[in-house]
């Protein structure tokens, strides 16, 4: 047999009843189909982490603070970023914020390359 699964709701709601004193543990246990030791058990339970419901509020709560907090320096740092980026472009292109031309984008240039060297023209009339 199967074992029944009970609702934490239905748990505590027989449990508050327990702790009424109205019924009997025997008369809730029969009302809610379990044995009279479970309601035993879960009362227990109640009683000794009780004020764990409350510490977790203060967790959250603790949480949530943290989160904004977070959120406002992530928030400063997204500004700080994008000033920087406008003071101090890394390269040419951002400094004029243009795109490449199709030349450009078919032959990008080639730091390497070493610059032509110029020679001075030579006329002819100067041979001679």
């Amino acid at each position: 047999m199967a074992k029944k699964q009970i609702s934490a709701k239905l748990k505590f709601q027989g449990v508050l009843e327990m702790l009424s004193g109205e019924k009997s543990p025997g008369q809730i246990a029969k009302q809610y189909g379990v044995h009279p030791n479970s309601f035993g058990v879960w009362k227990k339970q109640f009683l000794e982490r009780g004020s764990e419901i409350f510490a977790q509020e203060n967790a959250a709560h603790e949480y949530e603070r943290r989160l904004a907090e977070l959120e406002q320096l992530l928030g400063e740092k997204e500004v700080d970023l994008k000033l920087a980026r406008i003071l101090w472009p890394t390269t040419r292109r951002e400094a004029h914020n243009t795109t490449p031309s199709p030349i450009e984008r078919a032959f990008p240039p080639d730091e390497h390359r070493q610059e032509e060297r110029h020679h001075p023209t030579v006329r002819p009339s100067s041979l001679f």
